[in-house]
């Protein structure tokens, strides 16, 4: 990506392959990823100013190997991909394996495919509730309508406040799990209290809640 920023490019095409793509899900699934992870690559995804695209993702690498040796292209064998110290090649051992008892890499691939489509539709019902239920303060603080967000499907409303969260404390990375749930369910009890969390103060005023970022004093009137 720093070379593509260097160079003026604004897309940066990447060679993983559907091979690479079931290694991954296992990985993950391992791992005990949500449906984020489980999601796998996408074929596309924007860093910065900069697009990497993943063209391949459909295709296994035999098809890839055959199709360089019908044109004559010569590859680079990696001999690390035969290294067993590695945990994608053990994975790759076990998807052999798998494929055995059925679960071949089309079927983890469909999976893939599954959890990609319910990924986007969560995405699309977190877009409506930040939409419809989050109001930007003119000192950039968020103001969040606590009924919509507990009413809210759990799922798109922990989505939702994680999106808050970042927004406000400028990260890319969402909170941990645990701690962005203790806040959603101190915000559904009768027992809450303000609190801080992923770099952001969290208020409740009025039935709203205020996200302002934790360095930023309190003001007096307790407003906005």
């Amino acid at each position: 990506v720093d070379w593509c920023l260097d160079n003026h490019t604004s897309k940066l095409l990447i060679a993983h392959h559907a091979d690479d793509q079931a290694e991954t899900f296992l990985q993950r699934l391992v791992r005990g990823s949500g449906i984020d992870g489980l999601a796998s690559m996408r074929a596309s995804v924007r860093r910065n100013e900069i697009t990497l695209l993943r063209p391949l993702l459909l295709h296994p690498k035999a098809d890839l190997i055959a199709t360089c040796e019908a044109l004559g292209q010569s590859y680079i064998n990696d001999p690390s991909n035969q290294d067993q110290k590695y945990g994608r090649v053990r994975f790759r051992n076990l998807l052999r394996a798998l494929a055995a008892e059925g679960l071949d890499r089309d079927r983890l691939l469909n999976t893939v495919n599954h959890i990609q489509r319910a990924k986007a539709a969560i995405d699309a019902a977190v877009d409506e509730l930040v939409r419809c239920s989050v109001t930007t303060h003119t000192n950039g603080n968020l103001v969040l309508d606590l009924l919509d967000f507990v009413e809210a499907p759990e799922e798109v409303a922990l989505r939702s406040l994680a999106h808050c969260l970042c927004q406000v404390s400028c990260t890319a990375y969402p909170p941990r799990f645990n701690s962005l749930m203790l806040v959603f369910n101190a915000l559904k009890s009768d027992n809450w209290s303000d609190r801080t969390l992923h770099g952001c103060q969290l208020r409740m005023i009025d039935g709203k809640i205020v996200i302002a970022p934790e360095s930023q004093e309190r003001q007096n009137s307790g407003g906005f």
